[in-house]
């Protein structure tokens, strides 16, 4: 209730009525959400992987988690989609990985990450970050002492400082042995009562050669755009699939979808479209991917699914021709040489985690009770289906006659069948030809469930329930009707990596093999308490040379920050760098 009364907020301090505009009425600006992203390298190879935050808040409402879904996308210096992920955000964060492929060319690519509701104010409004990409099996780049192609690289978000919030890092010491633990102490303060702690992400990497924050220098887009109406809604509620409904004469308008999701559940949606044709569901969110099957209001409509990625730049940045300086292409070179030992040696810095399934796994049903539930195993197997429901269920007449095979439900109040039709599911779909239903072998059937009484759901109105399923529930025992259309959305992206920090301090029998790690810490999923510390610890590397701390976060309150510092790894603690 909470989140709807602010969300209706945002809606009344924002929207300007429509009809009721004139030239001396000014425009109202619609709230934009603050989005910011923690990468784990921005100097990589293809085959290596890319791990990532997302932290997103709404500067109106910071407490409102308006968007649950964060899309990301790596996007190639010819302006092209090359990898993309939804993210689940989950109290305004949410984390994931790329693993770039190996047939990625050399270039400068751009993390671009926004949500639902930041489409509404162009791409401006987005997170760009910049990553340098080097295949070298392919084309080679040029190397020179000054490049303005590196300069152009550098441009990025501007690290920004909330007054209500500080992060401080504070390493044990600043010089660390190679294979030394390090322990970090990270600490939230707030100020002017704002709340300590959060969620937060740690990284530790080699520094990379000549890395500067700048403006992210955009040609031909607006910052600041004023906005009469929403095109895009956001996804504070779960995960928003929109799309078309056409036929060959063109949108069809206020016609009925109805959306199921075959599975052990019996769930059933429908929308009606607007005047152009489009319509909107909200799917639980959730990670993994959900089969769907739409229903249609005729055999000829024609559906087709919005693409809710941006897909590249609207505007992209002028791009100069690739070239590299010498300190750039020593440090990339040197890491070259240390990824391929590694490789040798079978040292990765991520290893598969344990992914979640995204299915419908639970038993939920739209409706609350029934009345009889038959479970098949229980009783004599019977020759048909029809053959339960004369045997088991008075209450539900299967009625054959002349071919035509038709179901109905006795309301024992009127002592009647029930002029409305009823509601016949298979495995969680409504599905009304009742012919292939009576085909269905008996030994594929798990359960019936009945509930012999008129029932209102939604726009539904089903002169009794009808719910079966097979013992696969998949909705595979019948076939499509002409008016079905079947599919496998994507919802979130699963979580597939996890980090691989070795342990120095066990004993280790195999110290001949290197531990060539650049990125050396990568802790996504840091939660501070209300104290506002927390004590990282991690192992330093055998490669010498200054590693960059970075902590990213958002408070309780929705405030986002972040700090970075340095530390210094050699063969001995001591040693001068």
């Amino acid at each position: 209730m909470k989140e709807v009364i602010m969300l209706a907020a945002i809606i009344l301090l924002c929207h300007a009525i429509s009809g009721q505009k004139n030239a001396d009425q000014p425009v109202i600006r619609y709230p934009a959400e603050e989005i910011q992203v923690h990468l784990t390298q921005t100097f990589l190879f293809p085959g290596e992987i890319l791990g990532f935050k997302i932290y997103c808040t709404n500067p109106l409402f910071p407490e409102l988690e308006l968007s649950r879904i964060a899309f990301i996308e790596l996007v190639s210096d010819r302006n092209t989609s090359v990898l993309r992920k939804k993210i689940l955000l989950e109290h305004g964060a949410g984390s994931g990985e790329f693993l770039l492929p190996d047939d990625l060319n050399s270039g400068i690519y751009t993390v671009l990450t926004y949500t639902n509701w930041l489409k509404n104010f162009g791409e401006g409004y987005f997170h760009r970050a910049r990553i340098l990409i080097i295949n070298p099996d392919q084309q080679r780049v040029p190397v020179a002492d000054t490049c303005d192609g590196l300069q152009h690289f550098r441009s990025g978000h501007e690290p920004f400082e909330h007054p209500r919030s500080v992060i401080t890092i504070m390493p044990d010491k600043e010089r660390y042995g190679t294979r030394e633990k390090v322990t970090l102490h990270v600490k939230s303060v707030s100020i002017e009562g704002h709340r300590s702690g959060g969620l937060y992400s740690v990284s530790v990497c080699r520094s990379e050669p000549g890395f500067k924050r700048k403006p992210y220098e955009m040609s031909g887009v607006q910052q600041d755009l004023h906005l009469e109406e929403m095109d895009y809604l956001p996804d504070f509620k779960g995960i928003r699939l929109t799309g078309k409904l056409e036929d060959d004469y063109g949108p069809l308008q206020e016609a009925r979808i109805i959306m199921s999701l075959p599975g052990p559940g019996t769930i059933i949606n429908s929308t009606l479209t607007d005047f152009e044709g489009r319509f909107h569901f909200l799917l639980t969110p959730r990670s993994g991917e959900v089969d769907i099957v739409f229903t249609l209001p005729e055999d000829n409509a024609i559906l087709k699914l919005e693409e809710p990625f941006w897909n590249g730049l609207r505007n992209p940045p002028v791009q100069p021709e690739l070239c590299l300086d010498n300190g750039t292409a020593a440090y990339l070179e040197e890491k070259f040489y240390h990824l391929q030992l590694q490789h040798k040696f079978n040292q990765v810095n991520f290893k598969r985690g344990n992914q979640l399934d995204g299915g419908l796994k639970d038993n939920e049903r739209f409706y609350h009770h029934t009345a009889r539930n038959i479970k098949i195993d229980d009783y004599v197997l019977l020759d048909s289906l029809p053959e339960y429901f004369y045997e088991l269920v008075p209450s539900v007449k299967f009625v054959h006659s002349r071919g035509h095979y038709d179901i109905k439900v006795l309301d024992k109040v009127k002592l009647s069948y029930f002029e409305e039709k009823p509601g016949v599911f298979i495995d969680g779909v409504l599905y009304p030809d009742y012919h292939q239903i009576s085909r269905i072998p008996v030994s594929e059937m798990n359960s019936i469930s009945i509930l012999p009484e008129l029932y209102f759901y939604h726009d539904f109105s089903f002169g009794g329930i009808i719910d079966l399923h097979t013992k696969k529930s998949d909705f595979s025992a019948v076939q499509l009707l002409p008016n079905m259309v079947r599919l496998v959305y994507p919802l979130a992206a699963k979580q597939e990596m996890e980090y691989n920090a070795p342990d120095h301090s066990l004993p280790d029998t195999l110290k001949r093999i290197p531990d060539f790690r650049y990125l050396i810490c990568w802790e996504p999923e840091i939660e501070i308490g209300p104290s506002g510390e927390k004590t990282i610890q991690f192992f330093t590397g055998d490669i010498s040379g200054e590693y960059t701390v970075k902590v990213t976060g958002i408070s309780p309150d929705g405030i986002i920050m972040e700090a970075d510092t340095r530390i210094f790894v050699g063969q001995d603690s001591e040693t001068d760098l």
